[in-house]
């Protein structure tokens, strides 16, 4: 069971992570590539394409400058699902 979280725009619903830089793209209208895992698993994480190359050169792994520029941010998981649909994918 993914861990639950009240959402201002969709009430209670289980929690996300999206890094801080596809956030502010998603709340300034701005499409960009983004990576995720698992949407349909508890608690999934997603991240912008500069994040992705981060996470590349640390070998495949959230750590180091690829971790600390992550930015996490918690968000709701139907925020979530808004943001995949935002930048074009299904």
């Amino acid at each position: 069971m993914s861990t639950q979280i009240q959402c201002s725009q969709h009430g209670h619903a289980g929690a996300a992570y999206v890094c801080s830089h596809a956030l502010e793209a998603f709340r300034h209208g701005s499409v960009s590539s983004f990576y995720w895992t698992d949407a349909d698993k508890p608690e999934p994480c997603g991240w912008c394409h500069e994040c992705h190359q981060r996470y590349l050169s640390a070998g495949e792994e959230w750590a180091g400058e690829a971790e600390e520029k992550l930015e996490a941010q918690l968000v709701c998981e139907h925020c979530f699902r808004d943001i995949i649909k935002f930048n074009g994918y299904t």
